[in-house]
């Protein structure tokens, strides 16, 4: 694989040879085969570590902007990330140079939701863009916001522009660090959501909350809206490129500290609604909870049957009475704070991973280990460190 100079300099030292390689995929097999047969030897290392957006940080002659605005940059980076995560065993996924083609991924994580609204957006050269509420100083009523139009208007210019071009570009024989493209690009960064709350309270800011006591039926409202317009967006996308349905139902940001009583109050019949809409049978597979509160969480398992939970940090929950009373048969990715991750030193990354991986929690199975997959400046030593003390303490 033709990686370019700069990302040997960078991360060369952590390449594996092919026979590293060969025995990691081997033990891997084994991790795989065990843990789906309920029958775990050792607890796998999930949520890979490189990215565009590591790129991004560590390579100070990138742009970030250009990455949201330059479909071929795009293209490039995501090849490049494909490529270095090949060759540095950080998760238990098969590793090694090889030529199969990468996945192109219309990547507008993690604010599609909100610049489909209207939010402004304000982008960097060396940083992450900035999203902007655009609701915090004047309490629009919900009967005058007209749901936009899945492809245009304001940034969604953009994003259908990029959607197009990269679909033509990846039926060339286009190629970057060796690696070409399957010939369909994912949408799921436009179809998915990170929450009609979360869309709700990055349009309102936090006077949401606020609103739940002072005006509840404004909060109903301003649901209500989200939700039928990331319905639309949704099915509007589906049918324009031809894609499987992939949606998100009771998936949600920004609800960890909700009371139970104000979750069912003002979320669960609007999931309902959507599920409805949707046709679908069941809720989300998966949610990934990325906060602090266990309430909601055990009521999203009790309520909709949810029985897989992702990014539950140790560091923000008490992981083993959520194995307890979430039980057995529920899958539970888990990681350590990624500030951690970030400052180090190894030895307490280490120490970190012993003590969240306890017999308790690790139970009879059925749980994984996030390798900080969205701490995209830590040190990529940190985070091989992070993996190898997974392996050593992650056995049965």
């Amino acid at each position: 694989m033709d990686i370019a100079p700069r990302y040997q300099e960078l991360y060369g030292p952590f390449f594996v040879t092919r026979d590293q390689a060969g025995a990691h995929n081997a033990e891997v097999a084994k991790v795989w085969e065990a843990y789906k047969r309920d029958a775990p030897i050792r607890v796998p290392a999930t949520w890979g570590a490189m990215n565009p957006m590591r790129l991004m940080y560590a390579d100070e002659s990138l742009c970030f902007r250009d990455y949201w605005h330059d479909s071929e940059q795009m293209l490039r980076l995501q090849a490049t990330a494909a490529a270095l995560s090949r060759r540095i065993i950080t998760t238990d996924d098969a590793k090694g140079p090889r030529a199969a083609p990468v996945g192109a991924t219309l990547d507008f994580h993690p604010f599609g939701d909100e610049t489909y609204w209207g939010c402004p957006v304000e982008f960097y050269d060396r940083d992450q863009p900035r999203v902007y509420h655009i609701y915090s100083d004047a309490k629009v009523p919900p009967s005058r916001m007209a749901i936009p139009d899945p492809f245009s208007g304001g940034f969604m210019d953009t994003v259908w522009r990029m959607y197009n071009e990269m679909s033509a570009l990846v039926q060339t024989d286009i190629s970057f660090a060796g690696l070409r493209f399957t010939p369909r690009v994912r949408t799921a960064g436009m179809k998915g959501t990170y929450g009609i709350f979360n869309t709700a309270l990055q349009m309102r800011g936090t006077a949401l909350f606020l609103d739940m006591f002072e005006d509840p039926e404004y909060v109903h409202g301003l649901l209500d809206v989200v939700s039928r317009g990331y319905v639309h967006r949704v099915k509007a996308w589906e049918k324009e490129t031809q894609k499987n349905k992939r949606y998100n139902i009771c998936y949600d940001h920004g609800i960890d500290m909700m009371s139970t009583e104000h979750y069912e109050q003002f979320l669960v019949p609007v999931y309902e609604r959507v599920k409805a809409a949707f046709g679908a049978e069941k809720y989300d597979a998966n949610i990934e909870h990325c906060g602090r509160g266990e309430a909601v969480l055990r009521y999203k398992h009790e309520r909709f049957g949810i029985d897989s939970f992702s990014n539950l940090n140790a560091s923000f929950l008490d992981l083993e009475k959520l194995r307890h009373d979430l039980g057995p048969e529920v899958y539970m990715q888990v990681t350590i704070h990624p500030g951690l991750v970030h400052t180090g030193p190894i030895d307490k990354v280490r120490e970190a991973v012993k003590e969240t991986l306890t017999p308790a929690l690790k139970g009879r199975g059925r749980l994984t280990f996030g390798i900080q997959g969205d701490n995209f400046r830590a040190p990529i030593k940190h985070l091989v460190g992070l993996y190898e003390a997974v392996k050593e303490y992650g056995h049965y």
